[in-house]
């Protein structure tokens, strides 16, 4: 069997009933690495917050942009987080 390429850093999205976005980021290496996550319009007008929220807290990463915009994560070896998008108000 031939080893099987895939990027170290996994991503999903999802959408909850009130509109807002989650993104979930693992990077799976013994790397840092750092990344640009696409935040999207996903139906959204209007400015949008974005929050990092890592295992040991919630950061405010952008209180009001416009979409898309791209942020920039950085991720130490083997570390989890989700990027929030909600619109402004909620």
């Amino acid at each position: 069997a031939l080893p099987i390429r895939w990027p170290v850093v996994q991503a999903t999205a999802w959408r909850n009933a009130n509109g807002s976005v989650c993104y979930a980021l693992a990077n799976l290496s013994d790397n840092s690495q750092t990344i640009g996550l696409e935040a999207t319009s996903n139906g959204m007008t209007g400015s949008v917050r974005l929050a990092r929220i890592d295992s040991d807290g919630r950061q405010v990463v952008h209180e009001e942009t416009q979409l898309p915009h791209t942020v920039t994560l950085a991720l130490k070896p083997w570390q989890m987080c989700c990027v929030e998008q909600t619109r402004q108000g909620f």
